[in-house]
């Protein structure tokens, strides 16, 4: 059974998406979201559904429910500035820090 990942980031298009394509080429099951747009209900059915879930910045950890903050990990990549989850430069930021958070 592959353990199941959720990532969170403003938009949920960049870096949340780009750390979800990297774990899922590692075997994961990973799905990203975005703080921003998505409503509480998908924040709890999705927290609840993972095992992980990975913040790309700390701020977002307090939109993950209280009865699954234990779950929550933070990869810190600061704010976007790629603009493209495949971009070289945060590909290699997001595998550099794969270890900080236990991936």
């Amino acid at each position: 059974m592959k353990i199941k990942v959720l990532t969170i980031c403003t938009g949920g298009l960049i870096r949340s998406a780009g750390l979800a394509d990297i774990l899922k080429l590692k075997g994961y099951d990973a799905i990203s979201i975005s703080h921003k747009w998505s409503e509480d209900d998908t924040f709890k059915l999705l927290s609840g559904w993972a095992e992980i879930i990975i913040a790309m910045e700390p701020k977002y950890r307090g939109r993950v429910p209280l009865l699954y903050q234990h779950k929550v990990k933070v990869m810190d990549v600061g704010e976007d500035i790629w603009y493209d989850p495949r971009h070289p430069a945060l590909v290699s930021l997001i595998k550099g820090k794969l270890s900080e958070v236990g991936l």
